[in-house]
């Protein structure tokens, strides 16, 4: 049995794809076990990774194509399943990569640190063509809080209620603290937001994890990156979702107020989404509710009288909705 299972979800990024897995063939450390798995590409694409596995000739990396567009919860649950017996746990996407050093480190530090459910580090980001960006870079660490960090040890619902701090892509688990949180909300599929669900699953068990500020692996921003084509709070199905995960829960102290904060966020967003959508009750009704989630609102209380006294008007300066994707998010009740 290996020491770490590496769960790579990939879709129609034949090239993409070969980098993640190079940065895999030139780790240090060596222990691990690799499933490409193809969330139903285009047949060329899926064909092409395919072969490309196959001629690695290496025992330590598979393939396997979904028989349909699962999306990252069914992915996600396809990675943890297989990864039954095995101590530590990881989701790299299709776009990044890990510097070769990435995992030895990694694994040092959770072994030291027992009582950490995971090791994060510090990204760099790169454009499509791999070149990375100092700026974008920059941008990102000061955005999540990256830079006001030391190395050591965070707590994992503060640091992701606040900051979105720590992201599902290239975060080495420890695969029991993940079934000791129940992984994700059972009811939860499709995509965006997984990493979301996750990280607040694990902070609801008091959960702490190990930050590494070294810059030890890579992230791909670019057009086609979940975060960019979902436009996230304008797409219905990922606002019903986030609202789902925020309205279930309820905490304690600061992270209770931060709770708060993002559920009147999702409420404005919900708010304006229902105006586009022709239903300007409604729309009045969410504005409401993000008023009396978070009282010091200044974006709500600004909405708040133009969906009561002009919403026709308001209407003309908003975008149009995006146009949904392959696999939108899904909140299924459950049975």
């Amino acid at each position: 049995m290996p020491k770490v299972y590496i769960g790579i979800p990939t879709l129609n990024r034949k090239h993409l794809v070969r980098e993640t897995v190079e940065s895999l063939l030139n780790q240090t450390f060596t222990d691990f076990y690799v499933k490409i798995s193809d969330n139903h590409s285009k047949q060329e694409q899926s064909d092409s990774v395919a072969q490309f596995v196959r001629e690695l000739d290496d025992e330590r990396f598979h393939f396997f194509r979904q028989p349909s567009n699962c999306g990252e919860y069914g992915q996600g649950r396809y990675f943890f399943k297989e990864s039954e017996g095995v101590d530590f746990f990881m989701i790299l996407h299709d776009d990044d990569v890990l510097k070769p050093d990435y995992l030895e480190k990694a694994l040092q530090s959770l072994t030291k640190n027992t009582e950490m459910a995971f090791f994060v580090a510090n990204p760099y980001l790169m454009d499509q063509g791999g070149t990375p960006s100092e700026t974008d870079t920059e941008q990102y660490l000061r955005e999540h809080g990256r830079r006001e960090q030391n190395a050591g040890e965070i707590d994992v619902l503060t640091t992701h209620l606040a900051l979105g701090f720590t992201p599902i892509s290239g975060t080495l688990f420890r695969r029991q603290a993940l079934a000791d949180s129940g992984y994700v909300d059972p009811e939860c599929h499709g995509n965006f937001p997984f990493e979301c669900n996750i990280f607040m699953r694990l902070g609801e068990q008091g959960a702490k994890g190990w930050f590494q500020p070294e810059e030890l692996l890579g992230f791909r921003f670019h057009k086609e990156s979940l975060r960019n084509y979902l436009k996230l709070m304008d797409n219905p199905k990922v606002v019903d979702t986030m609202i789902h995960l925020f309205s279930t829960r309820k905490f304690e102290g600061e992270n209770e107020g931060r709770r708060k904060v993002v559920l009147s966020r999702l409420y404005r967003a919900k708010s304006l989404i229902q105006l586009r959508n022709g239903q300007p009750g409604e729309s009045r009704d969410f504005i409401l509710k993000a008023v009396r989630e978070n009282v010091r609102s200044l974006k709500a209380w600004l909405t708040l009288p133009a969906l009561f006294l002009a919403p026709g008007l308001f209407l003309k300066f908003l975008p149009k909705l995006p146009e949904q994707r392959t696999a939108p998010l899904l909140v299924k009740e459950p049975k």
